[in-house]
């Protein structure tokens, strides 16, 4: 079989220079002759809408699980990496250049809000998006969605069935 290794990390679309397509080329010039793909997650996003949509109803109950599976950790006397103390969709959004993450708007969670600080630093105002909008979105753009770390062995695991991972040292920690 074909060893493929997943860059996580890029959000630009292909053919925009970041460190992860600069590794990305490394990684191929180096072992690309012994059988290496090399795929940047971004790449995958269009595969993610039905993850998308089910993150946008479900999230209360997947922060549960989170917060569940936490304590257990936490009792057994290791550390807790993802914090859950607000239930919010384990996803960002991309929009007006900015990668946010989508927190409820209210207790119904109908409508979420952008959060990000890169709004504040050039003078724009984060956006409010209606849940159902946002579905119909993960339809049609899903590439403007992104995942947390909760949620990306999921996705990498619908692109592409993971055997094994290679983590580096900030991954590992969750």
């Amino acid at each position: 079989t074909t060893p493929i290794f997943w860059m996580e990390g890029g959000s630009a679309p292909a053919g925009d220079a970041h460190l992860g397509q600069a590794f990305a080329r490394l990684l191929t010039k180096w072992l690309g002759p012994l059988g290496l793909v090399v795929v940047e997650s971004y790449e995958f996003r269009i595969l993610s809408t039905k993850l998308v949509q089910r993150e946008l109803n479900e999230f209360p109950r997947h922060s549960a699980l989170i917060r569940d599976a936490g304590q257990a950790l936490k009792s057994a006397g290791y550390p807790v990496e993802l914090d859950e103390a607000k239930d919010a969709p384990h996803l960002f959004i991309t929009t007006q250049g900015i990668r946010a993450k989508l927190e409820p708007a209210g207790a119904d969670g109908a409508s979420f809000i952008e959060r990000s600080p890169a709004f504040a630093a050039r003078g724009l105002q984060p956006a409010t998006h209606e849940r159902n909008l946002l579905l119909l979105m993960a339809e049609t753009k899903p590439e403007a969605f992104s995942c947390s770390a909760a949620l990306r062995p999921v996705l990498q695991d619908l692109a592409i069935p993971v055997a094994a991972a290679v983590l580096g040292p900030g991954e590992i920690a969750y």
